[in-house]
């Protein structure tokens, strides 16, 4: 499909609630958002379907009986999971190739609901790729996200000690507020008081976001 094509596909999907006319109109069509496997771009491809009694989809990867596999197939190949806009409605799937004694079962079945994939199929050497594509509930896995992106970005408070010329520094890793947590500032280390030392040593300690860093510190006194 070419590129304006497929946007007027998109903007007609969105538009009627996933009912598209044309040529496509009666074809059940998805959209599907998926990563380039090397840009790492995201992607808006529609895309027929087919839907299955446990309430997944299958896709096929025909590209029109093309030769080669159509760019999709590898982007959900390295990024399986994308997101689906099937009618008013937008959810995560999982996308995994179907192969093997699964994908000869289904193919036949495919085939007699759409037989413009036997015509495909037929116009090439290659086998065309099937997908199912599963629902996955993001309460699963959101959770665990959000916590692991809080101990990432907000580290819990913590002041590591740190040794320079037989001296013990005190240096804190965040500053007072969040809002001015920049990873890459430099700040300065106080000595803690040494009796057994009367003078200061200037020191300076590389501020990290990231509590499991350990900072260098070199101290210009004798």
């Amino acid at each position: 499909m070419s590129s304006e094509f497929t946007d007027n596909v998109i903007a007609e999907f969105r538009a009627n609630d996933g009912h598209v006319g044309g040529d496509l109109a009666g074809t059940p069509i998805i959209l599907i958002h998926h990563i380039g496997a090397r840009t790492r771009t995201e992607r808006v491809t529609p895309l027929a379907y087919s839907s299955q009694a446990d309430g997944g989809l299958v896709i096929a990867a025909s590209n029109g009986g093309s030769p080669a596999h159509p760019t999709w197939y590898h982007n959900l190949k390295a990024h399986p999971t994308i997101e689906v806009e099937l009618g008013a409605e937008t959810f995560t799937a999982l996308a995994e190739e179907v192969t093997g004694a699964a994908r000869a079962e289904l193919w036949p079945k495919l085939v007699a609901g759409s037989p413009a994939l036997d015509e495909f199929q037929a116009k090439t050497a290659r086998r065309i790729p099937l997908f199912t594509l599963t629902r996955r509930s993001r309460s699963a896995f959101e959770p665990r996200l959000a916590a692991l992106r809080r101990s990432v970005f907000f580290p819990a408070r913590t002041e590591p000690t740190y040794r320079a010329g037989g001296s013990r520094l005190q240096a804190c890793r965040r500053p007072r507020s969040l809002g001015s947590a920049r990873p890459g500032r430099w700040m300065s280390a106080r000595p803690r008081a040494n009796p057994g030392r009367a003078e200061s040593l200037p020191m300076v300690a590389r501020f990290s976001a990231r509590p499991w860093e350990r900072a260098s510190v070199t101290g210009s006194g004798a």
